[in-house]
């Protein structure tokens, strides 16, 4: 059973999560598919989404945005999150030459073959977005 807290949790989560996601075609984005097979587990990570994005933090969000892609490039094997997490940034008012200059900085955390792995993501939704622009 949700308490008013978790319920007031999610909704911070849910809008934090429209003020961020850019429409790259996936239907329901990062969450795709939890829905139906895992709600309990979308609920759960949309309050966090609210928890380490949103509120009065020391970090505005625009750099988190971008802090998130240099993390989430250490995983490029979940094309998901770092697809998600760039277009958030590009949303946010990082450039494309931004997010590739950080995706080049990771490479000496998490390997050249892991950073071409993530300049390829971000090269894709690059491509998504310029798609979604033209429609």
């Amino acid at each position: 059973m949700n308490t008013p807290q978790d319920d007031t949790r999610f909704e911070r989560g849910l809008a934090l999560l429209r003020e961020i996601e850019l429409d790259l075609g996936n239907e329901h984005g990062l969450l795709h598919g939890m829905r139906v097979h895992a709600p309990r587990f979308k609920r759960r990570t949309i309050e966090m989404f609210g928890d380490f994005y949103a509120g009065e933090q020391t970090v505005d969000l625009k750099t988190k945005l971008l802090l998130a892609v240099a993390h989430a490039s250490h995983q490029a094997s979940d094309e998901g999150l770092l697809e998600f997490h760039i277009g958030a940034a590009l949303k946010a008012g990082w450039s494309q030459v931004q997010v590739v200059e950080v995706l080049e900085l990771a490479a000496a955390f998490a390997g050249w073959q892991t950073a071409i792995r993530a300049v390829q993501i971000a090269v894709r939704t690059f491509e998504k977005c310029a798609s979604a622009e033209k429609k």
